[in-house]
């Protein structure tokens, strides 16, 4: 949830649909413009308004130009996000130089047909954004029980990737604000 909208939502159901669809395209195109800047491919999730007036959970993937390449709504949504539309497919987007890459949305991981899914369609990457919790090993993991991004690893054969934030290059032009007391050199 980049835009941090959820709760939001909950307390102005009736403007939503409004506001929403507006600060999405504009987090869309800043995120767009800092991905072209760095020449990076990007994830970024938040809620969205669809044609017919749905709420859907979206990850939104953005080419190392900045452009839109696709987006995959979240199919299996936990009982908070009940108020919510979700997705019906897990697509598959081409990269030249990266492959095939599938995403999943927080709790999706945690059931492995969404995984294995996608590795059936050819995935060789699955992306996994999160707010955290068990499916990255999180406090609410069981001693002695692979969190759900190993083993749908696992089961899928193919490698999962979980972010709960963004890995911050060398030269990315922020990295002296958020680490002021750190060298370039490290």
């Amino acid at each position: 949830d980049c835009l941090c909208t959820s709760a939001w939502e909950n307390g102005n159901p009736e403007q939503t649909n409004s506001l929403l669809t507006t600060a999405v395209d504009h987090m869309l195109n800043r995120l767009g413009a800092a991905a072209a800047e760095s020449g990076s491919y990007l994830i970024c999730c938040n809620d969205r308004v669809d044609r017919e007036g749905k709420i859907r959970n979206t990850a939104f993937f953005l080419g190392r130009d900045g452009g839109r390449l696709g987006h995959y709504d979240k199919v299996i949504l936990p009982v908070q996000e009940s108020t919510k539309t979700p997705g019906n497919s897990f697509p598959i987007f081409e990269t030249p130089d990266l492959g095939r890459i599938g995403v999943l949305i927080c709790y999706d991981i945690v059931f492995p047909e969404t995984a294995r899914r996608l590795a059936l369609e050819g995935a060789d990457i699955i992306f996994n954004p999160t707010v955290g919790g068990a499916a990255l090993g999180g406090a609410r993991t069981k001693p002695g029980r692979l969190p759900d991004s190993r083993s749908r690893k696992l089961h899928s054969c193919c490698r999962v990737l979980g972010r709960m934030g963004i890995p911050l290059r060398k030269h990315h032009r922020f990295r002296k604000r958020l680490y002021p007391g750190r060298s370039d050199e490290g």
